[in-house]
Formats: C-alpha cells, structure tokens, sequence
C-alpha cells in the first residue's frame, strides 16, 4: 500500500526524470529518501514522484506506515514505506514508464 492523492497526478502516462537518494522539501520541512520523479505538480514545476514517508526536520515521521492505504496526502507525490521506495528506487531508471490510473 501506499499514500496518495485520488486527483494527482492526473491519470496518464509519464517518463520517470530524474532520482534523488535523499531529498526534501522546504516548505514543508521535511525530508525523505529514494525520491524517483516521474510528474510534475499543478504549478508545472513541482516535482511528483515516489518516496519514503516523509520526515519533519525533528525526525517525527509525517505519518505512520500504519496509515499506508489512505488518501490522506497534501501534496501529490506516492509515500511508500522505506524499504519498498528503496526497492523501486534501485528497480526504476530514468526514462521507465509510469502508467497513472484512475481511481476507484
């Protein structure tokens, strides 16, 4: 399982871009691991991809793994456990396809 967003991406086929071992995001002060970009957010420039469940800076984790399953995310990258956005992080290249399907 993993956490989402039902309305983002939007449904479609993208290229995976670019990937990151470890990454963050300011504005929400946190950071994560195994960052593999695959979309962009709605602005056109935010980096969509999948990756570790997030870290505040304090180390508390934005959610538990417990919580996998949920469409609870804000923004619109998928939040994997840690071993499994490791996993598709060393399995995916640059250039690999991602299929965005609809949700139920």
């Amino acid at each position: 399982p993993v956490v989402g967003r039902w309305d983002r991406p939007v449904m479609g086929k993208y290229k995976i871009y670019s990937k990151s071992e470890h990454s963050g995001n300011p504005n929400s002060k946190v950071t994560f691991d195994h960052m593999t970009r695959f979309a962009y957010g709605m602005d056109g420039k935010t980096p969509i991809g999948f990756h570790s469940i997030p870290e505040y800076y304090n180390g508390e984790m934005m959610h538990s793994t417990d919580q996998l399953g949920l469409p609870i995310a804000t923004g619109g990258c998928v939040r994997m456990d840690a071993k499994e956005a490791k996993k598709l992080y060393k399995w995916a290249e640059i250039g690999d396809t991602v299929y965005v399907l609809p949700s139920p």
